[in-house]
């Protein structure tokens, strides 16, 4: 599995055998071929999922009523807990972000404000969340801990196009492996981001993304799934090395090989959301059958 740790201003970049030390590369956009296919957006809807068995190719329905309030936080003075596309957050926070070539999509939502009050006219995919990511960075509290795993690329030879790194990583190399928000640890972050999250590459390793934050973050209290496609076989532990990303093979997997890496979180109490952003049909099915699986919350953006 090939990853990037980003720490400061270096980029490590390297597979587990070893690293490479350099500078990070310019952000680059690659334009999906799907791209003029998009739709509008049709407003956030939001679905809380009990935990059931799942059917490949079933979507889990959805409930009829609003969810409850979330319980003010006392680190920020009786309001709310600040949230990501309008999920609260916790305290030690995992985003998990899907930086594949199809977040270059733009769906026609007309022009939104970025977290300085600049107006973006028709933004991309990656747009809308870097912004969401940074207003979250902005409003967390000082002693508040962020890592970020983002994830797009391809290894598997077949796929036509091979495209490392899987994952691009902003955490502490000890410790817990957050970031506090405190002493530069926010600017940091929000560097990262803008730097980053339009640097986009062939392919949806959701796999490699879900297993490295369940083995690195085992505090985290909250952990954010955002991905704008299904779960493909570029990264996963079985494939035929045949053509074809092969969803349904990729969700199985997946389903299946997260049950024990998501246990302990679950029995501590961490808070799963998954974040479906655009209008493909093959995202909407893997989150909300991984949400209903493990006793996520289910949001389509």
């Amino acid at each position: 599995m090939k990853w990037m740790l980003i720490a400061g201003s270096a980029l490590v970049a390297g597979v587990f055998s070893g690293v490479v030390i350099g500078e990070p590369a310019a952000p680059e956009i690659f334009r999906h071929a799907d791209g003029d296919r998009a739709d509008a957006p049709s407003g956030r809807l939001l679905l809380r999922m009990p935990a059931a068995d799942v059917v490949l190719g079933n979507k889990a329905p959805s409930e009829g009523s609003e969810p409850p309030a979330e319980p003010d936080d006392s680190r920020y003075n009786g309001e709310d807990a600040p949230t990501f596309f309008g999920e609260a957050q916790g305290n030690r926070i995992v985003l998990v972000l899907d930086v594949s070539s199809s977040m270059s999509v733009r769906d026609g939502g007309g022009s939104v404000e970025d977290a300085d009050g600049n107006v973006i006219a028709n933004p991309r995919r990656c747009d809308l969340v870097g912004i969401e990511t940074v207003k979250l960075l902005r409003a967390l509290s000082d002693d508040a801990g962020v890592a970020i795993v983002e994830f797009g690329g391809n290894t598997n030879h077949w796929a036509g196009k091979i495209e490392p790194p899987l994952l691009t990583i902003c955490e502490e190399p000890t410790g817990d492996h957050f970031i506090l928000l405190e002493g530069g640890g926010r600017e940091r972050l929000i560097d990262f981001v803008n730097t980053t999250i339009s640097q986009l590459r062939y392919g949806t390793p959701t796999y490699s993304a879900l297993e490295y934050t369940t083995e690195r973050y085992p505090t985290a209290d909250t952990v954010n799934v955002l991905t704008d496609g299904g779960a493909t076989v570029c990264d996963t532990k079985v494939y035929d090395r045949s053509p074809g990303w092969k969803y349904d093979v990729a969700q199985a997997e997946i389903l299946r090989d997260f049950a024990p890496w998501w246990a302990p979180f679950e029995a501590n109490g961490c808070d799963l959301n998954g974040f479906n952003i655009g209008d493909n049909p093959n995202a909407a099915d893997f989150l909300q059958n991984f949400c209903a699986k493990f006793n996520g919350t289910y949001i389509d953006r």
